[in-house]
């Protein structure tokens, strides 16, 4: 019996492989189709080559995470186990955005935006948290967001071509930052290499620079400054400041720039990519400080000026005194490296001048007695003599006499 038994389990499994099966054939996908029964597309899922995260991917191509196309746009999945690419097409970043701004323009919160607002704040806390939920992946278990820390991926190909055209036409050097080719050209007044472009020409990222030492803030403060006290470091927390660095990178990229211009001495200075963010620090101001400064979102929707001061303007190497009283401006007293909701040149009154009144230039507090906190020192008040209500204790840049150590 056990060797009948043994002979049928052996015609068993010979006509189930090599006789004919009535199965019907398992559903062929092919390349680029989305399968939603394996979440895979058909196709297994390797570690070398990965498919679009974009739910309606319409490229025929994989991704190579270690050598993406240049124009691919980085992506975050809430789903720490998503098995897909972290990249996603340009294509089909295009239609994802475009299908998150139809579902930001629904929402109540975001309705009295205008479309610059919705597109600057889409990728940022405000706007992000409004539509998440219909931002899922294709892994069907987490949510999309853009990673605006992304630097940009190099394509060596026009980078080499690039580099030979301006060395022959121009010859002046080119220079490479964080894989991204920057050139400068004399007979061009406006240089576009420093920003990513995709298939049709238009920018989309813009790259920031990555800090590899603290040797900057080494050379100009003493050494019992030198901690996260004094400068806002990347390491103070897990989730610190995402929201600060998110609007600041995401403010700039709008406006196709990785460089700011200090609005005391004009110094320009790089934006990194993590804090701290600039040599020196950010401030919001209601009212535009210089021509410098960058018009971004502010509280309720208004309009707010994005300023920068750089490191030796608030360390007191470059010497900013009251034209008035003569009376330096301690920068040391706010932290570096990261971004202050109010005017920062305003925040210390320092004699009757800086709290006269706009219009009628009688004083609206006595400068010795203040009580008012930062923030009200930034905001509309009310002239007690004239009635006019207006930004008073923010006062022009000429107010301040600069020198610039040299």
């Amino acid at each position: 019996m056990p060797v009948a038994r043994e002979k049928d389990q052996r015609r068993t499994t010979s006509t189930s492989s090599d006789g004919p099966s009535s199965a019907t054939p398992p559903t062929q996908f092919f390349p680029g189709e989305w399968d939603p029964n394996d979440h895979n597309g058909g196709r297994a899922l390797t570690e070398a080559v990965q498919p679009c995260c974009s739910p309606k991917c319409t490229v025929l191509t994989d991704i190579d995470p270690a050598s993406p196309e240049p124009d691919s746009v980085k992506m975050i999945c809430s789903n720490e186990k998503c098995s897909f690419s972290s990249f996603m097409h340009a294509t089909c970043f295009t239609n994802f955005e475009e299908q998150m701004l139809s579902c930001l323009r629904g929402m109540s919160r975001a309705r009295n935006w205008t479309e610059k607002q919705r597109r600057q704040n889409l990728w940022t806390k405000k706007g992000y948290d409004l539509i998440y939920k219909m931002s899922a992946c294709r892994c069907v278990k987490g949510a999309l967001r853009r990673d605006l820390s992304f630097t940009g991926v190099e394509d060596k190909t026009k980078r080499k071509r690039k580099k030979s055209n301006s060395s022959e036409k121009v010859g002046i050097p080119v220079r490479s930052v964080n894989g991204i080719t920057r050139s400068r050209s004399r007979t061009s007044g406006r240089s576009n290499s420093d920003s990513i472009s995709s298939e049709n020409g238009a920018a989309y990222m813009q790259p920031f620079a990555h800090r590899g030492d603290y040797r900057v803030f080494e050379k100009v403060l003493p050494r019992h400054l030198i901690n996260s006290y004094h400068i806002k470091m990347e390491d103070d927390g897990y989730g610190a400041g995402d929201e600060t660095r998110s609007f600041v990178l995401s403010s700039l990229a709008f406006h196709h720039t990785s460089q700011v211009n200090c609005v005391l001495c004009a110094t320009t200075m790089s934006v990194y990519d993590q804090f701290p963010l600039i040599d020196g620090t950010f401030f919001l101001s209601p009212i535009k400080p210089a021509g410098c400064s960058l018009e971004v979102e502010g509280k309720e929707d208004d309009s707010s000026f994005l300023s920068a001061v750089c490191l030796c303007c608030m360390a007191g190497v470059n010497r900013v005194c009251c034209r008035f009283c003569s009376t330096l401006w301690n920068g040391n007293l706010h932290q570096l490296g990261t971004m202050y909701t109010y005017n920062i040149l305003s925040s210390f009154p320092c004699c009757g001048a800086s709290v006269q009144c706009n219009h009628c230039q009688q004083q609206l507090v006595d400068p010795t007695k203040i009580t008012l906190s930062f923030c009200q020192l930034s905001s509309q008040v009310k002239c007690s003599h004239c009635g006019s209500v207006d930004y008073h204790y923010i006062k022009p840049l000429s107010r301040f006499n600069i020198s610039k150590s040299h």
